[in-house]
Formats: C-alpha cells, sequence, structure tokens
C-alpha cells in the first residue's frame, strides 16, 4: 500500500472513532438508531478508505472539460458572432433565427437579487429579495432571449437548440422568420 493510502486509511480511522465516540460501556441491550447509524458509516468509510488505497484518483495534468468550456467562451461571447436557433415544441421545430451574439437566459440579471442583511457582532444575517435594474421584485418566467442580426428581440419559453452554423432541416418550420423592412 503507498504512502498516500495508509495515511487515508488510519484518517478514516481516526474519525471513525470520533464519530462514534469509541470508550466508555453500555448495557447489554439492543443497539440504538443512533449506533447502528454509526456502524454502518464506519463500515462505508472503512469501504471508502480501502477503495481509495487501492485505486487512487489519477493526477491530470490536463482537463478536456475546462477546453472545452474555454473554447465555448471564446467563441460565443463574441458579440458580432452569427448563430442559429431552432425554436422547438412538441418535437417540431417551430422557427429557426439567425442571431446576432448568442441565447441568454430570462433568468440572467445585471445585479443580485438577493441581499443579506448582517446583524454586525452576531452570527446572523437576513436574506431578502433585491429590486431588479427596474426596481420591480419577482422572478422572471423560465426561457430564452436573444437578438436577430436586424436587431430584432425574441423571447422563448420552450425547447432549442443552438449552433454555430445553419443546419439543413427535412421538414420546414411551422414559422417563418423574414427580416423586417428597413
Amino acid at each position: 500500500m503507498s504512502r498516500r493510502g495508509v495515511v487515508v486509511v488510519v484518517l478514516v480511522g481516526v474519525l471513525a472513532a470520533l464519530v462514534c465516540g469509541c470508550g466508555g460501556t453500555k448495557k447489554a441491550s439492543a443497539p440504538s438508531p443512533t449506533a447502528l447509524a454509526r456502524q454502518e458509516q464506519n463500515t462505508v468509510a472503512g469501504t471508502q478508505a480501502r477503495l481509495i488505497a487501492a485505486q487512487p484518483a489519477p493526477v491530470i495534468t490536463h482537463s478536456q472539460e475546462r477546453e472545452q468550456v474555454s473554447r465555448r467562451a471564446e467563441r460565443f461571447e463574441a458579440s458580432e458572432k452569427l448563430g442559429f436557433v431552432y425554436l422547438i415544441s412538441y418535437g417540431r421545430v417551430m422557427a429557426m433565427y439567425p442571431v446576432k451574439g448568442k441565447v441568454s437566459s430570462l433568468n440572467s440579471y445585471l445585479i443580485a437579487q438577493e441581499t443579506v442583511y448582517h446583524n454586525y457582532g452576531s452570527s446572523w444575517g437576513l436574506t431578502v429579495s433585491a429590486p431588479d435594474i427596474d426596481g420591480t421584485y419577482g422572478e422572471n418566467v423560465e426561457g430564452i432571449f436573444f437578438f436577430t442580426p436586424e436587431d430584432v428581440y425574441v423571447e422563448w419559453n420552450g425547447d432549442y437548440m443552438y449552433c454555430d452554423a445553419p443546419l439543413k432541416m427535412s421538414t420546414q418550420p411551422d414559422i417563418v422568420y423574414i427580416a423586417p423592412l428597413k
């Protein structure tokens, strides 16, 4: 067993001893539900310690997930980025729109939606709803919004698919977007 494995096993053993409060004597009676729960927790902790020692987590030197998230942020945080959103309802594409920038959540806010008031010198605080930037309170409906290249605002509260290239569709959408006349 590696030194790390031994350290993990020892730490889990110490924690198990602290949790179960080893020591003292008990009457010969049925174990209490608390004692049974502690025994079960100790068993799980011991199993976990053995598994960690036998199969330690690998040391990762490169995160593909972080790379993907970084690429996504770089690609879609460009304000002039052209994308395409397909709005879906009951399994059918209802509309397809070109999107300038990106699709955003209706529940994205510029300011915090809660304020915490602390009683300094005490350990308690009170969390209250904060007004939105327009002075109103409440929550938005679930959904998304976006702007077309012609600066038309569109809001949708159903399923959607977003991509940065148009897709070939086998059937036409039920709603067809026509760019406004200038």
